[in-house]
């Protein structure tokens, strides 16, 4: 349709076709389509559905293309022509259409009904009406979300960021003066060759700790450290001990590399760069990804832009608009940047230990439903069994008056061997020999033996029928495929280790996709509640001022929904913080 010949009257038809719900439109991708008639028309139609996201609700797992053209090509057994798209990139706003691209749009749009149709058949066979209900429901949601935005204090952000460039200098000033130890202790480093042009002529003053070149020179040369990756060099701190002077300031020096690279990476993806981001109205913006991880979780961050070159080739590059809320860090000097709008109030409210409430009713292990229903301390009793093992102490406490420092040490093993974690795992974040490390996963595993059994189960059930079923609400279903392409051909799976580990976690954090997923779509139905975004198992919203009682709403709405996923008598709860910005 040329928008720009059509008539006022025209275009007042086609606006009360489309915002008519009691008719669903169709598309590929939809979500594009429907911000082009929030902006052109300011109508958002509810009743929508994505011929891409059926796609992905049947096909998840097998590793097939969601685009227009495979899709098409798969239910239809046509194959489009592609090179008439390129036409469309780059093209002025009112430039006329030809003959020939009409011809192409009407190739993007006539096989749409026949793929629903056809695709509604499958997800009908294999119980997946709830799951694609939920998914297509929660396109124009997103699609509201991405629209509003949210409001940005950029001079604080800015004001922040000058003060971790302050925290800084003495990281920097520190790391000079352990390197003038090493010099001292081992002076012959200054004869090492680190640059193709020469040695240095001024050890000290010359070298840079921002240079992979010569940091790898330095350390294969102390130490035989293949590079100084920050993995690697983590990697190599949770094995060695201070045995002498100079290990004890490699390891000083090892440690504050790590923090200084932490803290210019924050500088230097959250400072002024961030700012790209902020659109002229002073708000920030994503672009959520629905559906494309296998287990359901939504994912967000910038989308690519496609252009025709000089040489009529086409090239792809970051949009540089919207911005990954996942990655954004949890303190409060960075999340308190993110505002309400006048009049509102910001609303953050998370599931509590959502995922660890899923394991402990699907297992029905009595030391997790102790500790998700009556605040039993788990991590305690897990972290003195295991410190028992490690100390050779029969009688060693951890608790949270004595050796309290232990328990967070020790929480990652939990969620390790919940994500299917093996011994050398569980010997790394304890940095304590393999061995050693054996005994305390078999003692964790005794300990929760009936989440470990259900857990075993699962993943052998669904390794036998070649699929797993996230939950038995919404019939999920992740294909093993590539694990399926060998069993087809009679060959042995080489990765399965890697396959039971994904199994492990496929049901907790499918499950908590799906909680997540229900609750958007449930919360921005109540009147008054604006949905501004999610991040894991975290709802932002916000509402109007002198209406706070709304937000307790909306936490009792997370709840019932979590609780309807969970099993038995294990209840979800969350945690509600109201403000005037986003708090962690």
């Amino acid at each position: 349709m040329e928008w720009h010949k059509l008539t006022q009257q025209q275009k007042d038809y086609v606006a009360e076709f489309i915002s008519n719900d009691s008719i669903c439109k169709v598309g590929h991708n939809i979500k594009v389509d429907l911000s082009q008639l929030a902006v052109l028309l300011n109508i958002y139609p509810q009743n929508v559905y994505d011929t891409m996201i059926g796609h992905t609700v049947l096909y998840n797992g097998l590793g097939t293309s969601a685009s227009l053209s495979s899709v098409v090509e798969i239910y239809c057994g046509i194959t489009l022509e592609k090179e008439v798209r390129n036409n469309f990139l780059n093209r002025q706003k009112d430039q006329d259409f030809t003959e020939e691209e009409i011809e192409y749009c009407k190739d993007d749009v006539k096989y749409l009904l026949k793929i629903r149709q056809i695709q509604e058949k499958e997800i009908k066979h294999y119980n997946l009406e709830h799951c694609n209900q939920l998914e297509q429901s929660l396109v124009p949601v997103l699609c509201d979300i991405e629209l509003r935005g949210i409001n940005f204090d950029s001079k604080k952000w800015l004001e922040n960021n000058e003060e971790r460039k302050k925290e800084l200098i003495p990281i920097k000033e520190e790391l000079y003066e352990l390197l003038g130890m090493l010099y001292i202790l081992r002076p012959e480093i200054a004869e090492i060759s680190y640059v193709k042009k020469g040695k240095f002529s001024n050890f000290l003053s010359e070298f840079s700790v921002n240079s992979p070149l010569q940091l790898n020179a330095l350390f294969e040369h102390l130490i035989k450290l293949p590079n100084t990756n920050s993995n690697t060099i983590k990697s190599w701190l949770q094995k060695e001990k201070p045995t002498s002077v100079l290990k004890e300031v490699i390891i000083k020096f090892l440690t504050a590399l790590l923090e200084y690279r932490g803290l210019s990476k924050s500088i230097s993806t959250y400072g002024e760069r961030f700012l790209s981001y902020l659109g002229k109205d002073n708000r920030i913006r994503t672009s959520f990804k629905q559906n494309f991880i296998p287990t359901g979780r939504l994912s967000s961050g910038d989308i690519k832009n496609r252009k025709i070159n000089t040489k009529g080739t086409i090239t792809e590059s970051r949009a540089n608009l919207y911005v990954n809320f996942q990655n954004i860090p949890s303190e409060s000097s960075y999340r308190n940047c993110f505002l309400a709008d006048e009049g509102y109030l910001f609303g953050t409210c998370d599931l509590s230990g959502c995922e660890l409430r899923i394991i402990a009713g699907l297992s029905q292990d009595p030391l997790l439903i102790g500790a998700v229903m009556n605040n039993e301390d788990l991590h305690s009793k897990l972290a003195t069994a295991s410190f028992r093992i490690i100390t050779g102490d029969p009688n060693y406490i951890v608790s949270s008056s004595v050796n309290k420092d232990k328990i967070t040490l020790h929480k990652p093993v939990l969620f390790g061997l919940l994500y299917g974690a093996g011994a050398p795992n569980i010997s790394a974040i304890l940095n304590i020999p393999v061995s050693t490390g054996k005994l305390v996963y078999e003692a964790i595993r005794e300990l929760l033996k009936p989440c470990f059994e259900y857990l075993d189960w699962y993943s052998k059930k669904c390794i036998k029928q070649g699929f797993a079923i996230v939950n038995d609400v919404t019939n999920r279903r992740l294909w093993l495929g590539d694990y399926l392409k060998y069993r087809n051909q009679n060959l042995p799976y080489p990765n399965m280790d890697r396959l039971i580990r994904t199994l492990y976690n496929v049901g907790m954090q499918g499950t908590n996709a799906d909680i997540m997923k229900e609750i958007l779509i449930t919360v921005s139905k109540i009147p008054e509640v604006i949905v501004l975004g999610t991040v894991h198992d975290e709802l932002k919203f916000q509402i109007p001022e002198n209406k706070p009682e709304l937000a307790t709403t909306v936490k009792e709405v997370m709840e019932e929904i979590g609780t309807k996923y969970l099993k038995n008598t294990v209840t979800m709860k969350a945690k509600l913080h109201l403000e005037k910005f986003w708090t962690k």
